[in-house]
């Protein structure tokens, strides 16, 4: 699971805001040391299987307990990266994009079944003088008409 837990080191606070309702409590936590996931294996009464991150470095990726979430966090960048005109303040929605890319169904139709879906169920309005009211600056490159 990816959130959005705001610009800069993480706390523990802003973990528990970010994953507290998406984690049943009880459930075993797989993490590096980063001292933020301590309140929230705390609170939520979650098993704990925590690895340092600079000896698991140094094993091969079959052995390396966080080597599915270091794919996860690679591709990620990777798809963060490939969006040039990626704006950090639209962030939630390219990782529910990502959710929806790297999740089940495995076929292509269900999937943009299933993205289609979910779009239609948040409309946003954007009305035609929104759009056309306001004047391109001299800046823009746009040609009067």
């Amino acid at each position: 699971m990816f959130a959005n837990e705001g610009l800069g080191k993480t706390s523990g606070a802003r973990t528990v805001a970010a994953f507290g309702g998406c984690v049943a409590p009880g459930s075993t936590l797989v993490h590096d040391t980063e001292n933020g996931h301590n309140r929230l294996v705390r609170e939520l009464g979650l098993r704990s299987e925590r690895s340092n991150s600079k000896l698991i470095k140094r094993l091969p990726g079959s052995e390396n307990p966080l080597a599915a979430v270091n794919r996860l966090c690679c591709l990620l960048r990777l798809f963060l990266d490939s969006h040039s005109g990626f704006d950090r303040a639209m962030l939630d929605g390219y990782l529910d994009l990502f959710w929806a890319m790297a999740n089940p169904p495995a076929d292509k139709m269900e999937k943009a079944a299933f993205v289609l879906d979910r779009a239609m169920r948040n409309p946003k309005e954007l009305r035609y003088r929104d759009v056309y009211e306001k004047k391109p600056s001299s800046g823009d490159g746009a040609a009067a008409l």
